[in-house]
């Protein structure tokens, strides 16, 4: 009978206990986006059918690399993860040489320490080859879009890039041979004031 009053005790306690609260006040969740659109793109060696399937993959694999070069990785914990975790993540999508250039010049996917994406719009034209089953595209490209602090959801910067890659694909899918980018952020423009 002791056992029950005890276990009633602690139950009534934790209830009128003040500043108890059971409640949590979690991060609110933002959807950080990436979208990719494509202009005039010239083919040389292909068939229609496969124009469409090279323009869908190459857009996905663009998506796919800002995607992840852009928006940070979930904390697996109570840390938030590191600012260079994405360059981390992209690095396997990029050959050698251009593997070395990302790793001296960081900054061209990298908006800056305790920066976040909001949203960003890939835009890009060029020219694709076939040569049997390996296909190389070299692309004018512009990346812009916005970016707040860590873990907040207001703009507190835009940004631009621009420039020329050169991908390749070939049966493990596409990279990044070469680049040549340039990033730059500007403050967001001021908001109107009411008159």
């Amino acid at each position: 009978m002791r056992r029950y009053h005890v276990i009633i005790a602690v139950i009534a306690a934790v209830l009128v206990t003040p500043g108890c609260s059971s409640t949590v006040n979690r991060p609110q969740t933002v959807t950080r986006t990436v979208t990719v659109t494509h202009g005039t793109v010239a083919f040389v060696g292909t068939t229609p059918a496969q124009q469409l399937t090279t323009e869908s993959d190459l857009s996905a694999f663009l998506q796919k690399l800002y995607t992840l070069g852009f928006v940070r990785p979930e904390a697996k914990g109570p840390t938030p993860a590191p600012d260079d975790a994405p360059l981390r993540t992209i690095a396997p999508l990029f050959a050698p040489g251009a593997r070395a250039k990302l790793e001296s010049e960081p900054g061209v996917f990298a908006l800056g320490p305790h920066l976040d994406l909001l949203t960003g719009h890939v835009a890009y034209n060029g020219g694709i080859t076939h040569d049997g089953s390996v296909a190389t595209a070299l692309i004018a490209l512009s990346f812009t879009g916005t970016g707040s602090r860590t873990h907040e959801t207001t703009t507190v910067v835009t940004f631009s890039q621009s420039g020329t890659m050169t991908l390749q694909r070939a049966e493990t899918g596409w990279f990044v041979r070469s680049f040549d980018l340039k990033l730059a952020l500007q403050p967001p423009p001021p908001t109107p004031t009411p008159t």
